[in-house]
């Protein structure tokens, strides 16, 4: 999808066969639209193409991905606007995606590291003695909550005036006006096979598919992350829309000590946003955080979940002993077993493969079709394993 042509058909492949003239026309027509700010109309044109997500049913149409084909030309200086972007705006730094250097292991090492700080971590608590008589200080480790969040059709529930109000903070006259303009007046048709749709005006959203789309998510979510983790005791990580919420709690009648203005002024954060409320809404505290697919877990402690000296109804939040961040199962001590379980099973079956198709010398073969997939996870691995003496 990255080389397919646009509305336009223009295809990658005669760019690269261009001339040096035909370069340097090229190269004026883009510095023309950056100082004036006028975006061509064929760049803001769109053909929307359904992918099927990995493992979903074809029969549901939220099993699709829709992917925007947009000009081949439009990508070229959306890649010379997003050098100039980065050169004045920096992504959030608990932000792993669409960054050099992240990954999706650093993110899970981070949630590793807070949790094995936690359970260092250890706190006075005054208990009565078996006597009856007096009290006595224990020692003990702070818990910690883990909150996943999957955010349903984020990437197409942007809103246009919010992210304008955001571009308005951008150092740089051309490159606000351009990334504006850059949103202003799209329209695209669905294409399925050899049939396409009506052409229709696009009001809210980001084109998937395009270069600048994932960082103006980056940037539309910038105040989110930065409200999350302006609370003590809570560190917020995004890896593109997924959002994991760590929380750290102590054990007792209210393990997790947060007051009930924590989750409304999530919600207040969310709602100035203006991503619109879901159905299948997470209720918590009499407030709804609007996303599908969202999960809690207890990292090393017991049912049921007390906030505040009130009892969370866990189940309504989708609970889990067991859940899956970035690909990877997570078990409630965080050990990692069954991930590894799950991986040595399916290199397993690409060693049995190899074993049938290879020959004898087959060395090569082994380092980058059976060991790649370990060597991604390994060293989450070592961190957890470390962490119990394994």
């Amino acid at each position: 999808m990255a080389r397919a042509p646009g509305p336009d058909e223009v295809y990658s492949e005669a760019l690269r066969h261009i001339s040096s003239k035909g370069l340097r026309f090229l190269l004026r027509c883009i510095n023309h639209s950056w100082t004036t700010g006028t975006i061509p109309v064929e760049w803001r044109r769109a053909t929307i193409v359904p992918l099927l997500k990995p493992g979903k049913s074809p029969e549901l149409l939220e099993s699709y991905r829709p992917i925007s084909l947009t000009s081949i030309v439009s990508k070229v200086a959306e890649k010379m606007v997003l050098k100039r972007l980065l050169w004045v705006w920096t992504p959030h730094p608990h932000q792993y995606a669409y960054r050099s250097m992240r990954t999706t292991t650093m993110q899970l090492a981070h949630l590793i590291h807070e949790v094995e700080h936690n359970r260092n971590h250890y706190f006075q608590v005054s208990l009565p003695k078996k006597s009856g008589t007096g009290n006595q200080l224990h020692y003990r480790p702070h818990r910690t909550l883990l909150v996943l969040v999957d955010f349903s059709k984020a990437f197409d529930s942007i809103d246009h005036r919010v992210l304008s109000r955001l571009l308005a903070n951008i150092p740089g006259v051309n490159c606000r006006g351009w990334l504006r303009n850059f949103l202003c007046g799209r329209y695209a048709k669905t294409r399925v096979g050899h049939r396409h749709s009506d052409r229709r005006p696009m009001l809210r959203g980001v084109p998937q598919g395009s270069v600048l789309g994932p960082y103006l998510f980056s940037l539309y979510v910038h105040p989110l992350l930065n409200l999350l983790n302006s609370f003590a005791g809570v560190t917020a990580d995004m890896y593109a829309d997924d959002l994991s919420i760590i929380v750290k709690g102590s054990p007792g009648k209210t393990p997790f000590p947060l007051p009930t203005w924590f989750f409304k002024n999530c919600m207040r954060g969310v709602r100035k946003m203006a991503w619109p409320s879901t159905r299948q809404s997470v209720k918590l505290l009499g407030s709804h955080f609007p996303r599908t697919r969202s999960q809690i877990m207890i990292v090393k402690g017991r049912w049921p979940l007390v906030v505040a000296g009130c009892q969370i109804p866990v189940m309504t939040m989708g609970a889990s002993r067991t859940t899956k961040l970035l690909g990877m199962d997570l078990d409630p001590r965080l050990t990692l077993n069954v991930a590894a379980t799950k991986q040595c099973a399916a290199t397993s079956q690409r060693i049995s493969q190899l074993r049938c198709i290879a020959h004898k010398e087959r060395d090569h073969l082994h380092m980058t079709y059976a060991r790649s997939s370990l060597d991604t996870v390994l060293p989450n691995y070592a961190m957890a394993a470390s962490s119990y003496g394994q």
